[in-house]
């Protein structure tokens, strides 16, 4: 998703508590093959750089996020 503008767009305006990840895989090409959840770390480091935060700060947000939505 953070290979289109217009998606990069739409995710840089989303609310910050509301953020979680997936990969979609292996239905979704990566650079180097399919995606697997594993590849996770990717999706992060790109949308760390994307929204300007360290990648430990978003990863603790997005468990966050997590953990409020199986909570509720």
């Amino acid at each position: 998703m953070l290979k289109n503008d217009r998606h990069v767009a739409l995710v840089a305006d989303l609310p910050h508590d509301r953020l979680l990840t997936e990969t979609d895989g292996p239905f979704v090409k990566g650079d180097v093959g399919n995606m697997r959840p594993l590849d996770v770390a990717q999706t992060l480091a790109s949308l760390a750089r994307l929204l300007g935060l360290e990648e430990d700060e978003l990863a603790s947000r997005i468990q966050g996020n997590l953990n409020q939505l199986i909570s509720a």
